[in-house]
């Protein structure tokens, strides 16, 4: 072999060794942007996963309606009417500024029994509950109830006044159709029971840039004329659970349907946040003895107060 033939062979070795580090190199590159890709894609999955609902509820949804904004020359569009009203209710449901009080200083409290919807890991049941009632004042509050609940490690879902004669044990329910935030409008909730279809139809329209009416104002996109409709398809019957005329006021965070009352028919327990300040978890319990859907029975109230 001579000398040009070797320096010849040599720099063929080399070359090729070079090709394959690059391969190699560019084979990792893409290797690690398909990792990547699949990364956001995960996300992305995580970001936009559904609910989990019980298998006799469907989820169907139909486009938002929207305007671009509401000012005073378009404020007509939203209907200002709000069901139910927070404020005024009856005492079946406690309307309480309510927390678990770790101390036993029960001084100046009145002590009740009351009806707790209770959630045992993934079971929820009706038990009875020693709580004490103690009228105090938050400044910016004004007057509230604070209700302790002693000798209770289960989390209470709901306090409900002993006047319900409920009976004590397991409840059979759906899970709950929950989200992060907020329920968003403009889809159906198809509940298929042994003998017809519910259907929970919670609607409302977009406003996409500004907001002002009333003396409130915003820049964010914000829902308005808000209905959450029940309607049963056997007898046709409509009831609203729940009219707002705008988010600020409150928005669905999520859907509770078993039997509370034994009747077998199904019970609604819905939570709404308002104005990121203030939750409201409402009771609607079945009424075939008036011939009517379901009743609103009262919500109560939990507010971090300024």
């Amino acid at each position: 072999m001579n000398k040009l033939t070797y320096i010849a062979l040599i720099l063929i070795a080399f070359t090729a060794c070079n090709q394959t580090k690059t391969q190699k190199t560019e084979t990792e590159y893409a290797d690690t942007i398909s990792v990547e890709i699949e990364r956001e894609k995960d996300l992305v999955q995580v970001e936009n996963l559904e609910p989990k609902v019980s298998e006799k509820i469907t989820i169907d949804k139909y486009e938002q309606k929207s305007v671009m904004d509401i000012s005073d020359s378009n404020a007509y569009l939203i209907v200002d009417k709000s069901y139910p009203d927070f404020n005024f209710q009856t005492d079946f449901v406690k309307r309480y500024f309510w927390q678990f009080s770790e101390y036993n200083d029960t001084t100046g409290s009145t002590k009740e029994i009351c009806y707790g919807l209770i959630r045992r890991e993934n079971e929820f049941f009706i038990d009875t509950l020693l709580t004490y009632k103690t009228l105090i004042e938050f400044e910016g509050c004004n007057e509230s109830h604070q209700v302790n609940l002693y000798d209770s490690k289960d989390k209470v879902f709901l306090l409900i006044d002993k006047s319900a004669k409920l009976e004590i044990g397991k409840i059979e329910y759906l899970p709950l159709i929950d989200y992060d935030y907020h329920v968003t409008p403009s889809q159906r909730f198809i509940i298929q029971s042994d003998s017809n279809e519910i259907t929970l139809d919670y609607n409302a329209t977009l406003c996409e840039k500004t907001f002002e009416y009333n003396g409130l104002g915003t820049i964010m996109p914000t829902f308005f004329n808000i209905t959450l409709k029940l309607t049963d398809s056997m007898t046709n019957d409509i009831q609203y659970l729940f009219i707002s005329p705008h988010q600020h006021r409150a928005l669905l965070h999520d859907i509770w349907i078993g039997d509370i009352n034994g009747d077998k028919t199904y019970d609604y327990v819905l939570t709404y946040y308002a104005n990121d300040v203030c939750e409201y978890r409402s009771l609607y319990l079945s009424n075939k003895a008036d011939y009517k859907l379901v009743d609103y029975k009262g919500s109560y109230e939990m507010c971090d107060c300024p």
